[in-house]
């Protein structure tokens, strides 16, 4: 299935332009009840865009008084100091942590093996030319029953951008992937904005 997207550059500068988003609309919602998050959990929100899922995370872990933290991880500077400034804002900065990557090294992320509870990517890793490797890396961090979710939403950026195509369009595409990269107890969601949501979970014990 192809889709129109746009260059780094272009996506950079449209990022910079959108607000963080507060309110919880109903698809923000669809995909955090999928993660079933707890006050207490260490989140990755991989890809954080426009922060929208990073700050609903974390005013929950406010909310709820608990002792949870969001790592919001990108690639680009400017998404990462627009979240960070929200969560000041707000003053919620101690349930939040940025975790900024090199490009070319953002599937390597600064975490110890089992070491956080949920993972969320929202169009970020389905649109990696290789996707294994975050995958995989994901599948390292995540504690034993920790939660991959995984989802490519249906929103087109149009400023003259070239096609993409993204690498994880269909179920059985996308199975025998997160199982190879050390994953298993498959659930596909269908909500509303979204093309597909996959939710994955990592096995208690590998048996070879």
């Amino acid at each position: 299935m192809k889709h129109d997207y746009q260059s780094n550059e272009q996506t950079k500068r449209f990022i910079a332009q959108i607000d963080v988003r507060e309110r919880r609309t109903p698809s923000v919602q669809a995909l955090l009840d999928i993660l079933e998050v707890e006050p207490d959990d260490l989140v990755l929100d991989a890809g954080v865009g426009n922060g929208r899922f990073s700050l609903a995370l974390t005013r929950f872990m406010a909310e709820a008084r608990g002792r949870g933290v969001v790592f919001g991880c990108d690639t680009s500077k400017g998404n990462i100091n627009k979240l960070e400034n929200a969560v000041n804002d707000r003053g919620i900065s101690q349930h939040f942590y940025p975790v900024e990557t090199a490009p070319r090294q953002a599937h390597r992320l600064p975490f110890k093996d089992e070491q956080l509870d949920c993972i969320l990517s929202v169009d970020w890793v389905p649109w990696k030319y290789n996707p294994l490797p975050y995958l995989q890396e994901y599948a390292r961090v995540l504690k034993p029953c920790g939660t991959l979710v995984v989802a490519e939403s249906n929103v087109k950026l149009t400023l003259d951008p070239p096609k993409h195509v993204s690498q994880l369009p269909r179920s059985k595409d996308r199975r025998p992937l997160l199982q190879h990269a050390g994953f298993d107890i498959f659930s596909t969601f269908d909500v509303q904005n979204y093309i597909w949501i996959e939710r994955a979970m990592k096995p208690v014990l590998v048996l070879s």
